[in-house]
C-alpha cells in the first residue's frame, strides 16, 4: 500500500527553521522592551505579548504540517498485561467509532477470538487515529481511509469470521 504524500519537506524545514529563530528572538524582544521602558516609551506597544502571539502562529502552522506518526500495533510477543491494555484500548475503538459510525459492515461478536481480525482492527484503528489527529484532517488521508482502508480492511475480517465455527477457539490466547 502507498502511504499519502507527506508535505513538501522543504516547507517543513522552512517552519523549523522558523520556529527556532522566534526561540532565539523572545529574549531579544523581552531585552528591548526593557531598554524602551526605561528609556520612557510606552504606550499601547507591547512588543513581548505580540511576539508570543506570533510565536504561537508559528508554532500551530508548524503543528499543521508534522505529520503524525502513530506506530504500528504490535501483538506478537507482548507480554497477557500489554496485550490486555492494547487490547481494551481496540475494543473501546471499534465500540466507538467503527460501530458506531461506520455501522454498515458485519462484525460478528466473536471478532475478539480471532488473532488475525485483532490484527486488522488495530491497524484500521491506528491508521484512523494517524489521519483524524491533527486539528485539521488532511482530505486525501481521510478519502483514502474511506476508500481503501476501510473497506478492504473490514472485507478481510469479513473472510476471517465467515469462516467462524460455532465455537470460537483462539489458539494462541484468548482476548476476553
Amino acid at each position: 500500500m502507498t502511504q499519502p504524500p507527506e508535505p513538501p519537506p522543504e516547507r517543513t524545514a522552512a517552519l523549523a527553521a522558523l520556529a527556532s529563530q522566534i526561540a532565539g528572538l523572545r529574549g531579544q524582544v523581552e531585552g528591548i522592551q526593557l531598554r524602551m521602558k526605561r528609556a520612557g516609551i510606552t504606550g499601547d506597544v507591547d512588543l513581548a505579548e505580540r511576539f508570543e502571539e506570533l510565536a504561537a502562529t508559528v508554532a500551530r502552522a508548524l503543528e499543521e504540517v508534522t505529520p503524525v506518526r502513530i506506530p504500528a500495533p504490535r501483538w506478537v510477543g507482548i507480554d497477557d498485561e500489554t496485550f490486555r491494555n492494547q487490547f481494551a484500548e481496540l475494543q473501546t475503538w471499534v465500540t466507538t467509532v467503527l460501530v458506531t459510525h461506520y455501522g454498515g459492515y458485519d462484525l460478528r461478536p466473536c471478532w475478539p477470538s480471532h488473532i488475525h481480525v485483532i490484527w486488522e482492527l488495530s491497524s484500521l484503528a491506528a491508521e484512523w487515529q494517524r489521519i483524524y489527529a491533527p486539528a485539521r484532517p488532511p482530505l486525501d488521508r481521510a478519502l483514502d481511509f474511506y476508500d481503501r482502508y476501510l473497506p478492504n480492511t473490514m472485507r478481510r475480517v469479513q473472510g476471517f469470521l465467515f469462516r467462524c465455527e460455532i465455537q470460537c477457539v483462539l489458539h494462541r490466547r484468548t482476548a476476553v
